[in-house]
């Protein structure tokens, strides 16, 4: 006669904490990870006229190490970035602005060299997260559980010009950026 001997572990089954760690070891490892623009994230590089706009999105773990946004998070990222371009103000005209936003739109480019912003604080940013979010920013310290959306505008101090932002609930963005130099 033959018996068939079954052990269980069952300290696994005392200590759930034990159990939640290990699962959240194994989806993290399975979900993937990405840093800054490196990984399991989809980047995309638009500009217009006079703004540069990246956007990300990424599923799983995300560290990011940029100025405006830096921080750990754990679930669903999705963030655009707005950056001026570098243009001299008497290329651009203040008397159609209104039109000129209007018909301005983004346009997706080609961009290898997207590190450079990085270094580059942007002026404005849409952030929609959702999952455990450590934020380490320069704006926001601290964790969130659950879901997280935050836009901000941040111009320089010094700034003379005209900024017009619009972001709709359809994920259209229009930007549209101007700035005058000091006289002399």
């Amino acid at each position: 006669m033959f018996t068939l001997s079954v052990k269980t572990y069952s300290y696994l089954h005392y200590h759930s904490v034990a159990r939640l760690v290990f699962l959240t070891i194994y989806v993290f490892l399975l979900s993937g990870c990405a840093i800054d623009n490196f990984g399991l994230v989809k980047v995309q590089h638009f500009e217009n006229e006079t703004v540069h706009m990246i956007s990300k999105e990424s599923w799983g773990a995300y560290l990011s190490t940029n100025n405006a946004d830096a921080g750990l998070m754990f679930g669903h990222m999705k963030r655009i970035l707005l950056y001026p371009k570098n243009l001299s103000p008497s290329e651009l005209r203040l008397d159609n602005l209104l039109t000129t936003v209007q018909q301005d739109q983004f346009i997706e480019t080609e961009n290898d060299n997207l590190d450079a912003f990085i270094t580059r604080s942007p002026i404005a940013w849409i952030t929609n997260n959702q999952g455990l979010i450590f934020n380490t920013n320069q704006f926001r310290l601290g964790i969130t559980l659950g879901l997280e959306s935050h836009d901000a505008i941040r111009l320089p101090r010094d700034f003379e010009g005209v900024f017009v932002f619009k972001y709709s609930l359809n994920g259209k963005v229009q930007a549209y950026f101007y700035r005058q130099l000091p006289p002399d």
